[in-house]
């Protein structure tokens, strides 16, 4: 496990996530100073296990939380992938210090579609998404869209950063 991560990346476990940390040790010579913290548990799709990889859904919530706050203030770039889970808004709320540095690839789902569930819930991870939004340092997309949303309905001010997030974004 990487003690002093240079990148974390907290991803959900989606059918994209074993090609993306693939891609991330193919293309980057330091992949080993790339931490993942995987959310969440898909028996579809394989993550292989890594020094670096952590399955959140391993550990008690109280210990996950624990590793995921250490990990993200340790880390000199934080890489969210989606943001969907209240627990990871909720952290980075607390924690304003720590969205200078956080960089959100925006999904689409994240941005467009309302919480789900009862009414004080959803209520809370709006307010969270309105708070977290507003104060990230960056927004990684390709499409124009999604920024211009985020700014008018959150307030969002990070720095726009045109990209290509995964391979499946790549065709040869």
């Amino acid at each position: 496990m990487v003690k002093k991560p240079d990148i974390l990346h907290v991803i959900a476990w989606e059918k994209f996530t074993p090609s993306y940390i693939a891609f991330v040790e193919r293309n980057f010579r330091h992949f080993e100073s790339h931490c993942f913290f995987v959310l969440g548990w898909n028996s579809a799709y394989y993550v292989p296990r890594k020094a670096n990889v952590i399955f959140g859904h391993e550990l008690r919530k109280h210990r996950r939380v624990a590793r995921l706050v250490r990990l993200m203030n340790t880390s000199r770039k934080i890489l969210l992938h989606g943001l969907f889970d209240t627990c990871v808004l909720g952290l980075l709320a607390v924690q304003p210090w720590l969205l200078g540095r956080s960089y959100w690839a925006i999904w689409g789902g994240d941005l467009y579609d309302p919480p789900s569930g009862s009414w004080p819930r959803r209520n809370a991870h709006e307010l969270l998404r309105r708070i977290v939004f507003k104060r990230l340092g960056h927004l990684l997309t390709y499409v124009g869209g999604d920024v211009d949303l985020a700014r008018q309905r959150y307030g969002a001010r990070g720095a726009h950063h045109e990209c290509l997030l995964y391979p499946s974004n790549c065709y040869r």
